[in-house]
């Protein structure tokens, strides 16, 4: 055996022969070989900031080619590639072992790997309403470094180098997206973004779809602006209204409402103006009684059947017949004589009460009358009811007129209130009264009917008649006997303002004649005198 030392890297061939006592050599064996090789493992890297990625790069050498490349980058990471990029999870110095294999040979290097810590930069920013300032608090982190620079961009093209800016407004609600970069003395940064949202103010203002002072068993709806964001509380007389958290509440009792709207969004409240809700007592229901002299599917004989009931002070009352209201019935009774079916309302500040219905059964009976009168020199009253089968009776002043039994009545110059009452044959009776002197009643209507004119009055038998009025439609004349019996009806057409007509009852008996003019409902009673 031999050793042979310090050879250089290459291949060698060998042989061998033996040489004898008389230095005789053999043959030589057959030629061996034998080569000489090298591996040394080896590599660089960039130094990076924490939480990027480590580049590896191999510089191993071999006079043979490498064949397998063994990573460890600690923790149980590993890597076969021959160039691997790796990020490690923190900042430090980090021991990395490359394995490199060239044939039967295996050369190891570890070496450390040096991660430079970076800030992690953060921030808070609760949302704030509108109108008011939001402010920013710097929370980064600076994990061993020394932050040389700070950038904040608030997201509305303002910015900020201030390690704690001051309280920043923006000028409309909404949701910005604000970020901050940290910058540290090892040129590691880092950045945050985050949505700073600046919520609107609601709009608090209470609506009504009715009136806000109503009757009592009424209600009104109160609302408030809806949005399916915001929480509602309303107070009443200042009292938060646990049970009342929609953006709308029926009220039915009185007093001060307010409703307090929040937007989630910043917190955001806003108060309505109180909206003061009246409530008015309502009447009580009116109970209707008849007087004596009723007694169902009977006349109920000259005096007038009242309906009535107990009055309350400060109530007004309305009167119906037959669902129609009667006009100038502001009392707690009605007279009357005709049947049908009555009700009374009463009525105080606005807030009503009906009566129960009261069906006033019994027979028909004459027509309410119209007393005309004419005057003043004497004052000549008749009745618009005429006919044999009535009778008539006169009062002057509520007291019977003795003998007054016919459908006129002289009442020359006794001056005050005479009323007319008449009766059919059944005993059913109606009345009218009309207070004289008059300024004008229903029997003279000069707005209407103009000023009727008749003349020559007296006469021999032809008359002539003529008024002037707005008014046209058709004129009804009746000509009747002082005894009441209807002598002559006569129809004319009135089309223009002008009327003018002639009368012709010649031949008639000498002696005194009412005449009757009617147009549009509206009766002016004369006396003629046929010479």
């Amino acid at each position: 055996t031999w050793t042979l030392k310090n050879l250089p890297l290459g291949r060698y061939y060998w042989g061998v022969q033996t040489i004898d006592n008389s230095l005789q050599g053999s043959a030589w064996s057959t030629m061996g070989t034998f080569e000489i090789t090298a591996l040394t493992a080896d590599f660089s890297n960039d130094v990076v900031c924490a939480g990027t990625d480590t580049h590896f790069t191999d510089k191993s050498v071999s006079t043979q080619t490498i064949t397998s490349w063994e990573w460890d980058f600690g923790g149980g990471s590993k890597s076969t590639g021959q160039n691997p990029v790796f990020r490690f999870a923190s900042a430090g110095s980090k021991s990395v072992r490359l394995v490199v294999t060239s044939g039967a040979l295996r050369d190891t290097l570890i070496k450390s790997v040096m991660v430079k810590p970076k800030p992690k930069a953060a921030f808070t920013a609760p949302a704030a309403c509108d109108g008011k300032l939001s402010t920013f608090t710097n929370t980064t982190t600076v994990s061993g470094t020394a932050v040389s620079s700070w950038l904040w961009d608030f997201g509305d093209e303002n910015t900020s180098t201030d390690q704690q800016p001051a309280p920043h407004g923006y000028l409309n609600p909404g949701d910005y997206t604000a970020t901050l970069m940290a910058v540290a003395a090892n040129e590691c940064s880092d950045t945050y973004t985050a949505t700073v949202s600046v919520g609107s103010n609601p709009v608090a203002v209470i609506t009504a779809d009715g009136s806000v002072s109503f009757c009592e068993g009424k209600s009104v709806t109160l609302s408030a602006q809806y949005n399916a964001a915001y929480t509602y509380a309303w107070k009443l007389d200042g009292v938060y209204q646990t049970d009342r958290t929609a953006d709308t509440i029926v009220v039915r009792e009185p007093g001060s409402y307010t409703v307090e709207i929040i937007n989630p969004t910043g917190n955001c409240p806003s108060v309505s103006n109180p909206v003061n809700v009246t409530v008015k007592p309502s009447p009580v229901k009116p109970a209707l009684h008849f007087s004596d002299n009723y007694i169902a599917g009977k006349c109920p004989g000259e005096n007038p059947v009242r309906l009535y009931t107990q009055p309350v002070e400060g109530y007004q009352y309305m009167w119906q017949k037959d669902g129609v209201p009667l006009s100038g019935q502001n009392s707690p009774f009605i007279d009357f004589y005709e049947p049908g079916l009555y009700r009374l309302i009463a009525d105080i500040n606005g807030c009503t009460e009906i009566s129960d219905v009261k069906n006033a059964d019994f027979p028909v009976g004459p027509e309410k009358p119209v007393i005309y009168a004419e005057g003043p020199s004497a004052w000549y009253l008749a009745c618009s009811i005429l006919g044999p089968d009535y009778s008539y009776k006169w009062y002057y002043n509520e007291k019977l007129i003795g003998g007054a039994d016919k459908y006129y009545y002289m009442a020359n110059r006794n001056l005050g209130v005479y009323r007319v009452s008449v009766g059919d044959a059944n005993g059913c009776f109606s009345s009218d009264s009309i207070r004289i002197p008059l300024v004008y009643t229903s029997v003279n209507h000069p707005e209407e009917t103009g000023e009727l004119v008749i003349y020559p009055n007296p006469g021999k038998g032809i008359f002539n008649l003529a008024f002037e009025s707005q008014q046209t439609g058709t004129v009804d004349i009746r000509i009747a006997s002082i005894s009441g019996s209807v002598i002559k009806n006569l129809k004319f057409e009135k089309a223009t303002y002008h009327f003018s007509t002639i009368i012709d009852i010649t031949g008639w008996p000498r002696g005194n004649y009412l005449l009757f003019t009617n147009l549009n409902g509206r009766t002016t009673v004369r006396k003629i005198i046929m010479e």
